[in-house]
C-alpha cells in the first residue's frame, strides 16, 4: 500500500503523458533511488527544491499582481475624483458667469434710462431670472441732484444649497 502511494504522489510532468509517473517507464529513474536505502539520490531532491522555488515565484507574481490592481484602483479612482471636481468647479464657474452678465444686464439698461427715473421705488423690487437667479438694484442718492450710486446685486443657491452673490455697484452723473 505505501508502494502505491509514493507511485500516486509523484507528479505528472505532462497532462498528456504518464512519462515519470511510474519508477518503470522510464529509465532515468533506475539510478534516482539508491537500492539500499530507498532514499532519493539528490538530483531528485533538486529537482523537488526547484519545483518549490518556482510554486514560490508563481505566488509572488500573484501578489504582485494584486498590489498593481490596488495601486491602478487608486490611480483610476484619483483621476475620477479629480475629473468630478474639475466637473464642479466648471459649473460654479458657469453660474457665477451669467450671474454676473444678469448684473451687467441690469447695469446697461439703468445707464440707457433717463437720469431723473433711476430711483429706489422703480427698482429695488427682486426680479427672479431663469427660475435660479434673483436680482435687486438698490438705487441711493449722493449728491442731490447730480450724483447717484446705483448697486445689483444677482443671488443664487449652488448645487450644495449654498447662498452665492454677485455684486456690481456704479456711479451715474446726471449730465442734463
Amino acid at each position: 500500500m505505501l508502494k502505491i502511494n509514493k507511485i500516486l504522489s509523484k507528479k505528472i510532468k505532462s497532462p498528456l503523458s504518464l512519462r515519470g509517473l511510474f519508477p518503470f517507464s522510464h529509465s532515468r529513474f533506475s539510478f534516482c533511488h539508491s537500492r539500499e536505502s530507498g532514499n532519493p539520490s539528490p538530483s531528485i531532491i533538486a529537482r523537488e527544491q526547484s519545483d518549490r522555488s518556482n510554486l514560490n515565484l508563481s505566488g509572488f507574481s500573484l501578489i504582485e499582481l494584486m498590489v498593481a490592481v490596488v495601486i491602478l484602483a487608486l490611480a483610476i479612482f484619483g483621476i475620477f475624483h479629480a475629473y468630478s471636481t474639475g466637473f464642479m468647479g466648471m459649473a460654479d464657474a458657469r453660474d457665477r458667469t451669467v450671474a454676473t452678465n444678469y448684473a451687467r444686464e441690469a447695469m446697461e439698461d439703468i445707464k440707457n434710462m433717463d437720469f431723473d427715473l433711476i430711483t429706489n421705488e422703480i427698482l429695488s423690487a427682486p426680479e427672479i431670472i431663469d427660475e435660479k437667479f434673483t436680482r435687486v438694484v438698490n438705487v441711493k442718492n449722493k449728491v442731490e441732484g447730480e450724483l447717484k450710486k446705483v448697486t445689483t446685486i444677482v443671488s443664487w443657491d449652488d448645487r450644495n444649497g449654498i447662498h452665492k452673490e454677485v455684486k456690481l455697484e456704479t456711479l451715474i452723473y446726471n449730465n442734463d
